[in-house]
């Protein structure tokens, strides 16, 4: 997969995360990219819709955070 394939879903610029995904097969793979040193994470688990990836990816962001 190519870098390019993520779209953006949401970005929290107050607590410097951005939340992207991209469709895999009938669900979406979520990753949250953060400002500074913090390395990416991704969920292991598909997201069922565009909506529940960002609220999976929020979930992961501030739990990270």
């Amino acid at each position: 997969m190519d870098v390019n394939d993520w779209e953006s879903l949401h970005r929290d610029e107050k607590r410097g995360y951005e939340v992207l995904g991209r469709q895999q097969g009938l669900g979406w793979e979520v990753e949250v990219r953060f400002d500074g040193a913090i390395e990416p994470k991704r969920d292991s688990k598909s997201a069922a819709d565009r909506t529940e990836a960002i609220k999976v990816g929020q979930e992961i962001a501030l739990a990270t955070l």
